[in-house]
């Protein structure tokens, strides 16, 4: 749940950064474009030189420094918060990171756990095979013994009959 107002909160810094972008473009067009259309004549105000402008523009030079200083301060502010945004996805990303190697050494663990029983059942398998084997077999030569046993019996019975 932190992760979701993390993310909501990064997305609002984000939003407020290019607002703050979108401010600060438009006015440094419009600083730009009041400069470049006006004359300095001097340390007071810029007065308009330039034909067919409605309405004469004249702007102390203050008020343009202050603005070129808010836009410098603006400019400030955007990379601050764009790095903090930055540094909060990096460390997301770490975290991210981190808990994907965790897993994958559980994972490891897990597999060597399963080859190991693996192994040991296989072994098991081979000695309950074996000793299937072995029983068969050993069953295989009782019959013979009673076969035999029986052949010899019924001559041993024959003979005593003649």
């Amino acid at each position: 749940m932190s992760h979701e107002l993390d993310n909501d909160t990064s997305d609002k810094m984000w939003q407020e950064a290019i607002n703050t972008q979108n401010m600060f473009n438009t006015l440094s067009s419009d600083v730009e474009q009041l400069l470049t259309a006006n004359i300095v004549n001097n340390d007071d105000d810029i007065i308009d030189n330039t034909a067919p402008i409605p309405i004469p523009i004249a702007i102390p030079i203050r008020q343009v420094r202050q603005q070129q200083q808010q836009i410098v301060e603006e400019k400030e502010c955007i990379k601050d918060i764009t790095m903090e945004i930055k540094m909060k996805q990096l460390e997301d990303e770490e975290e991210r990171m981190m808990d994907i190697t965790e897993q994958m050494h559980e994972l490891k663990e897990a597999h060597t756990t399963l080859n190991e029983l693996a192994t040991e059942t296989g072994e098991k398998i081979t000695i309950i095979h074996d000793n299937t084997q072995r029983a068969r077999d050993d069953v295989d030569a009782g019959v013979d013994q009673i076969q035999e046993a029986e052949a010899r019996k019924k001559r041993q019975r024959k003979r005593r009959c003649w």
